[in-house]
Formats: C-alpha cells, structure tokens, sequence
C-alpha cells in the first residue's frame, strides 16, 4: 500500500469521533502499526508461503476484520487474560508472541510455541495471559468464564476478554458460558466477530433475529452491536465495557459487525459469497479508514506510514528466514508433556518386563509386588462397630474438606452442591463452612461447569468439578478430551482439575443413571481416570486428584456410597495415583477389576476357595495410567486372568487389559485370557433385567472353573 492509495481513500467517511479525543498520539500510532502488521503478516503467510507449500494445514487471515482485534487489545491491561479465535493474530503480535515463533507455528518447527504439535493460531501463553483456541468454536466461551470466576475468588481486579465468531454463537457452550457469567456476575468480556458467514453459512441461515447481541440480551447483563470496523469504536466501547467489570458491574457482549474479505481459510475460493459484498465492503477496509483519520488529523504523513510499512516488511523477511531455517521437532519429542508427570508412555514400553526378569522362574517372583491392602473391604456396614468407621461418600466428602481447608485454591461448583449438598449429599455441610465463593451452585450446565473449571485452573485454582450423574457427562466431552486433556501437550498449561461423579449400576438407575463411562477416556491421553473401591481409597484418591497437575477424572460407584464402611487411616491418608492393590492373595488364578466389581471379585473368591483354589483379587484403583507392572506379575504368577469390569464388554477396558497381557505375558499363560463384563446393551431399569445384564458372582465363577480346566 502506497501513499497513492491512502490519497485515492479522501471520499471515505472519516470516524465520529477524532482520534485524539480518545487517545494520545504514541498509542494511536501503536495502534496503526499493529494493524498494518497483522494485515501484512497474514497476507505473507497466505499469498506466498501457503502457496509455496511452507505452510503446514491451512491458514485463517482476519482480512478486513483487523479492527477488532487490535482495538480491543489495546483496551486490555497486560494482566488480563485474553482468550482468542482463530481469526486474532492482531492480539497475539501485541502481546508479544514474536513474528519468528508464530511464524514458526504455522510451519511446524521446534521454534513455534506448540513446538510443531499443533498449528496456526492454535496455541497460547499463560505468562502473556493468553488461552489457546481449539477447533470446536465456543469452547472457549465457559473457559473464560472460568477464569472470571478465578478471578472473583481471588479477588483480583482483571478482566477477560473472550472472542468468538457469529457461527460459535449458535452452540450450547456460548449459551452456558454467558449464562454463567451472567448468574455470577463474572468479569467477563464476550467479543463477537460477525463476519456474517460461518464458513458458508449466512447470517439469515444462523439465525432468526438480526444479530448476536440481541441473542445476549436475555442473560441480563449489556450488550452492544457495533461498527467493527471502526478501531476506535471497537477500543471506546471495549474500555467502556472493561471498566464497568472491573468496578464489579459483571459482563458485556460486544457484537463488532464486520465482513470476512476472504473465504473461510486460505483453500476456499469464497465462490458462495456475492462479489458485491467485496465491493461494498472494500470501502470500509478498518486499516484505510483509521488511516484516513490520522491524515485529516495530520498526526501521521503518507511517507511516515510508507517507512512503517517498509519496516514490517523488513521484519517479517528476517522472521521468515530465522523460522524456515529452524529446525523441525525431534520425533521422539512427540511422547513428551502429555502429563505433568513424566508419560508412562515410551518408544520402549515401561511396563514390559525385562529380559532378566522374564527369564526367572515367574513363581519365584516377589508375591506382593504392589501395596497390600491392610484388611479386605467390608460392604456389610453392620458388621463394622467402630465409631471411627465412615462410609464410602462420607470419606469423599472428608478428602475434600480436608483439601478444602488446607488450600485455599480449591472450590467446588457443580449443580445443587450447595444448600443441598449435592444429589446424594457429597458434598454436604461444606458451604456452611466454605461460603458460596467456594462452594458454588450452577444452572444445569455440565459443559459451562467443566470449561469454567479449566478456566479458573488456568489462573491458579484447583477446581473440583461435580456431575450430577456421570452419565451427563457426554455433554461436556468436547471440554474434556479436546480442551483440557491437550492443553498442557498442546501450549504447555496445566489444567488441574477434577471431574468427579456417581457412576455405575445396581440401583436400578436406568439407561441414563447407570452408566460406566471410562472407556469413553481411557482413549484421551492427557487425562488420569480413577475409580475407588474402598472409603480409604476414596478419601486417599480424592485427596491426590486435587493435587494433581493433570485433569483426573473421579469416578465414585453410587452403589458403594452407604454400604461401604471403613475406618479412615490416620494422617494425611493420601493413596497415590497410578499403583493397584492386591485385595487377596492367591496362585492359581488372577481377578483383575476396580470399583464395585471389587466386592464381586472377592464373592467369587470365596466361593472358589471352598474347591481348593487360590484366587488373587487385583484392585486397579487408576484407570489412566494403569499399573502395568502390577498386572503383569501378577499373571506371570498365577499363569490364568480374568478381567472383570462393569461396562459392557466391547470396547470395555477389558480389552486393552487383555491385549497388554497377551504381548507382554503370553508365555505365563496357562488358559485363554477371559473377560467378564456387562452385556452388550443399554442398562436396563427393571431389576430382573438391570441384573441379567450385570455381571454375577456366579458368571465370575463359572468362567474361573472352565480357566481352571483348561
């Protein structure tokens, strides 16, 4: 762009208000150069190294749409978190992401801040308080509001800003992240890019009303629908909208009307769009019309903005050659990060038994090679007289005020958890001793609880996250397994969160409150899934998970909730995650299960036991990451495995247990690997039915006597 350009722009309407009534000239001016480097960094990356081929995945330009993010931007504090979409670059060049390692991004080199594991505008950094975006558009918004929600704890005084296209408007997590911030009077700011297309998709097809800012209006709280196009409408009404959250006034949506001048990504053609559109639209081009103003102001010339450019330029020619000479990432550097922890996933498996070992007598191996439980668990509470004993939902209950007391980042949201103590009262008597700030009650929103749970553990919080039922947890999935399980392999974040509910059956529940869910996330690495058995183990996992770094999902049997007592161990009674316990000892046989089933397993024990035979109880306790040494000494002790799970049987974790068995022990093996599980069907709800399909201590016995056979 030449200074003939900025001439030939003189019939431009120039902007309401002057500039310098809004700001002083040195940010106007760092306002007109992040605008130019964001046009011209994105027209690099699209008109010359997509087409080159340098570009690995494709490329989304904010053509024409600039304005919105540098205005807004500019608005914000340095310590407000910022939340982007994947049309933002203009934010991630202010907050100083360097054009070398954003450059680097979408290349896939090491220099990129995903480190080659993610592209584009995929990524983030918490110490330039920015979130990374994810592909499912919204997701974003119940994070963000989390991370208002943190920030109310806390009581600090930033403020999020959230951006979002008019498409994202149109999923649930839009509604349940502005509803929350409404309800909670969150520091929230939703900034709606209405480039009227969603891909393809026009306005008129999204929606039935004129714009998303009337979409906002029934959550009780401003909104605004503005030109933006216009930088400092964009900045006016962005300060404006700041200043009345951070006073305690709760969020505002700003809807900035804008065109998309360009297709979806650098591959679509945009052959959908009427080319009068483009021409309608290029008259208003953001960087024109600023600049425009800033020549009838005389606070620039044409020749100052021709070196501005020339100098981006420049600065864009070197960050090209230092990221295209970079090199990519190490292979092996793809296994790296997935946890806090180090990964127990490695090119050679850790778990597989070494030579050394595996050429010992497998009888002679150490018999107790994980932690011994300390008595068997009792289900029949009447026979346990001790005053001390708790049940198994109370000892959850004492693992979280016990975590709740010792650390103030710890709090609790989920739906009916407060006055009511949650559906089956695990969490009763805690907002009488926590208050509402941490003890937090919700609308019906289990993907809104989950994404405002990993925004507040983004910013410092430890979150514990209630399902009502487990089986609700489907709605939250996308929050799950695409934002909180990839963020810390993705950008490097920690998302310290736990996600616990009831699971499981045997309380004639029905199809939707019976379910076991675990395999829907033992395919997520990234996640740590846990499902106790016992009240010690309740309380001790509980404890762990809160601690952990990575998100744990917490699964509690419901079944087991008053019918298991236990007296607590003294002291902090922390039960690490990731280690099984033998529940019974035996030689002859392996029972390998985890939560309720444990009871089963020791049912079928004890019956076995009156024919001679020696069965060994395996307790998992984790899920994800197994115990694989466990299991594995296990067998090659007793030479025969059942595997013993609840869910129903295909794609059941029984599966996966019986594939690292048959590579890792097939020459211990006795008999065939067996698994015993739930049929292949809903959960039924009447009790003749609910029983059939769950497995009995008798389907546990007869499979052990036909392994015992063989």
């Amino acid at each position: 762009m030449t200074s003939k350009d900025y001439k030939a722009t003189t019939g431009v309407a120039s902007l309401r208000r002057t500039a310098t009534e809004l700001l002083p000239k040195p940010l106007l001016l760092r306002m007109l150069r992040a605008l130019k480097l964001t046009r011209q960094f994105e027209e690099r990356l699209e008109r010359k190294l997509y087409r080159q081929g340098k570009i690995i995945g494709s490329v989304y330009v904010s053509r024409g749409q600039e304005a919105i993010s540098v205005g807004s931007a500019l608005a914000f504090e340095d310590d407000d978190l910022l939340c982007p979409s994947h049309r933002d670059m203009g934010i991630y060049l202010l907050r100083g992401m360097g054009l070398e390692r954003m450059m680097g991004n979408y290349m896939g080199r090491a220099i990129g801040p995903s480190r080659g594991r993610d592209g584009n505008l995929h990524t983030g950094d918490l110490s330039r308080h920015l979130v990374s975006f994810i592909s499912h558009l919204a997701d974003n918004i119940p994070v963000a509001a989390g991370a208002g929600l943190a920030f109310k704890i806390q009581d600090r005084k930033q403020v999020v800003g959230v951006y979002f296209g008019d498409g994202a408007s149109s999923r649930g997590d839009f509604h349940e992240g502005l509803n929350l911030a409404a309800v909670l009077n969150l520091p929230v700011i939703f900034i709606c890019n209405n480039n009227q297309y969603a891909y393809s998709t026009p306005l008129k097809i999204q929606m039935a009303v004129s714009g998303v800012a009337e979409r906002a209006s029934g959550y009780g709280f401003p909104a605004f629908s503005i030109d933006g196009n216009d930088v400092l409408e964009v900045y006016r009404h962005t300060q404006e909208a700041i200043s009345r959250a951070r006073s305690g006034g709760g969020p505002t949506l700003i809807e900035c009307r804008t065109f998309r001048m360009t297709g979806h990504s650098a591959h679509d053609d945009a052959a959908y769009i009427p080319k009068s559109l483009f021409a309608e639209w290029a008259k208003k081009d953001p960087i024109l019309r600023f600049v425009q103003t800033l020549l009838e102001e005389g606070l620039v010339d044409p020749h100052e903005i021709e070196e501005m450019e020339r100098q981006i330029e420049e600065d864009i020619d070197r960050a090209f050659k230092t990221a295209d000479q970079s090199p990519f990432p190490e292979p092996e550097s793809a296994l790296a990060d997935v946890y806090a922890s180090p990964p127990y996933h490695a090119r050679k498996p850790p778990w597989r038994l070494s030579q050394e070992r595996l050429a010992e007598d497998p009888r002679r191996l150490n018999p107790a090679p994980v932690e011994a439980a300390a008595s068997r668990p009792n289900t029949k509470s009447a026979l346990v007289e001790s005053d001390r004993a708790v049940t198994y939902i109370e000892a959850i209950r004492r693992g979280i005020e016990e975590e709740m007391a010792a650390d103030p980042r710890v709090f609790i949201l989920g739906e009916d958890i407060g006055a009511y103590g949650g559906a089956f009262r695990a969490t009763e008597g805690l907002l009488e001793r926590f208050g509402p700030e941490r003890v937090i009650d919700t609308p019906i929103a289990e993907s809104g609880i989950i994404g405002a749970a990993i925004g507040a553990a983004l910013n410092g919080m430890r979150p514990i996250a209630e399902v009502q039922f487990i089986d609700f947890i489907s709605c939250a999935f996308d929050q799950i397994t695409n934002f909180a399980a990839k963020s810390r392999y993705r950008w490097g974040a920690s998302v310290p969160i736990v996600i616990r509910g009831p699971c499981g059956g045997w309380v004639n529940g029905g199809p939707y409150h019976s379910q076991n869910v675990e395999a829907y996330f033992l395919h997520t690495p990234g996640l740590k899934i846990v499902a106790p058995a016992t009240a010690s183990d309740a309380r001790g996992l509980i404890k762990s998970a809160i601690r952990d770094d990575d998100p744990v999902l917490y699964f509690e049997h419901k079944y087991l909730y008053r019918r298991i007592r236990e007296e607590l161990p003294a002291g902090d009674g922390a039960v690490p995650i990731g280690k099984a316990v033998r529940r019974r000892a035996g030689k002859d046989l392996t029972l390998i299960t985890f939560s309720a089933m444990v009871y089963r397993a020791l049912e079928a024990a004890d019956v076995l036991a009156k024919d001679g035979v020696e069965a060994e109880v395996l307790d998992l306790r984790t899920l994800l990451p197994l115990d694989l040494e466990a299991i594995l000494e296990s067998v090659a002790r007793t030479n025969r495995v059942i595997i013993l799970h609840e869910a129903n049987l295909t794609g059941g974790i029984g599966g996966e247990l019986a594939a690292i068995i048959a590579e890792n022990a097939f020459e211990y093996l006795d008999a065939p690997i067996r698994r015993v599980a739930s049929t292949d069907t809903p959960v039924p709800l009447s009790p003749p039915l609910e029983s059939y399909y769950l497995p009995q201590v008798e389907d546990v016995v007869h499979v052990a006597r036909q392994l015992l056979k063989y």
